[in-house]
């Protein structure tokens, strides 16, 4: 399997493209289109397509965008724990998680 076919499977799956593989034709979809222009990842993009709901209420779709992998280094420095724990009481919309996940740091930012 070479590097190409397995780039096109992956965008594929995450439902970024349809992928012919006969032909090998490549025709990215609106999500695609979407992911490229805001430089979103294809993992975040598949993340969302399975995990993003109709019934979701914003705090879980808020969760779920801090859980993108854009964000995943991003730490929690330790210094930073007390001014976070101060705006944690202020958002407008609750924040689900831990104050040791980084997850949390970015949803509090969000």
């Amino acid at each position: 399997m070479n590097l190409v076919h397995s780039a096109a499977l992956k965008l594929q799956n995450s439902g970024m493209i349809k992928y012919d593989r006969r032909s090998g034709a490549l025709v990215s979809t609106s999500i695609g289109k979407v992911a490229s222009h805001y430089y979103i990842k294809c993992d975040s993009m598949q993340m969302y397509n399975e995990e993003l709901k109709p019934q979701m209420n914003t705090i879980d779709v808020f969760r779920l965008f801090a859980l993108s992998k854009e964000f995943e280094n991003i730490p929690i420095r330790e210094s930073e724990k007390v001014e976070l724990q101060k705006f944690i009481e202020r958002v407008p919309i609750p924040v689900k998680g831990s104050m040791e996940e980084s997850a949390t740091k970015i949803n509090i930012l969000l």
